[in-house]
C-alpha cells in the first residue's frame, strides 16, 4: 500500500539529507529572519512526524516524549543550541524513523485506512490513509522548501 508514496517519500528524504549535508552542527539553530524554523527544528519535527506515521499505522512510537515538546506542532524554534539533539542524532531519527514508517505503510490495513482522520486541524483530509498519504509526501515537503529557504537566506549554494 501507498507505493508512490513511499517512492516520494524516500526521494525526499535524500533531498533533505543533501540539504542538511554541509550545515555545520553549530549553525542548526541560527535563524536568519525572525520566526525562520531552522534545520535543527526542522529534521527533528519531520523526525517527530515520522512517530505519528507509526502510531497512525498501529505501530509503537520510537523517539523520546521529550521530542514533542521540542518539535511538536504548537513549538517555537530556539536559538539555543544546547536544547536540540545533534545533527547526526536528528538525521539519524529522521531516516531511520520514515524507513520503518514506509514499511509499515506497505504492509498498512485497508480498513484501518479507511477511518476517519482524527487530527481536526486536517480535516480536509477525510481518512487516515488520506492523511498518511499528506505526511509521507506534502507535509515532508513543505518543510523540505523551508529548509532549502533557510539555506538561501544563510548564503549557502544549492547543493544537489
Amino acid at each position: 500500500m501507498f507505493e508512490h508514496e513511499r517512492a516520494v517519500n524516500a526521494q525526499l528524504i535524500h533531498i533533505c539529507t543533501m540539504l542538511a549535508a554541509d550545515v555545520a552542527d553549530e549553525d542548526m539553530t541560527v535563524q536568519p529572519f525572525p520566526g525562520c524554523n531552522h534545520p535543527a527544528w526542522q529534521l527533528g519535527h519531520l523526525a517527530l512526524v515520522s512517530d505519528s506515521l507509526l502510531k497512525l499505522l498501529g505501530k509503537e512510537k520510537r523517539l523520546p516524549p521529550e521530542w514533542e515538546t521540542l518539535f511538536g506542532r504548537e513549538s517555537l524554534p530556539s536559538t539555543d543550541r544546547s536544547q536540540y539533539p545533534s545533527k547526526e542524532i536528528l538525521l539519524n531519527a529522521l531516516t531511520e524513523g520514515y524507513a520503518v514508517a514506509r514499511d509499515a505503510a506497505a504492509a498498512a490495513d485497508a480498513v484501518r485506512m479507511q477511518r476517519p482522520n482524527p487530527l481536526r486541524f486536517l480535516a480536509q483530509l477525510n481518512t487516515v490513509g488520506d492523511l498518511i498519504a499528506n505526511l509521507l509526501t506534502g507535509h515532508f515537503g513543505m518543510h523540505v522548501g523551508q529548509l532549502s529557504i533557510w539555506r538561501r537566506a544563510r548564503g549557502l549554494p544549492f547543493n544537489f
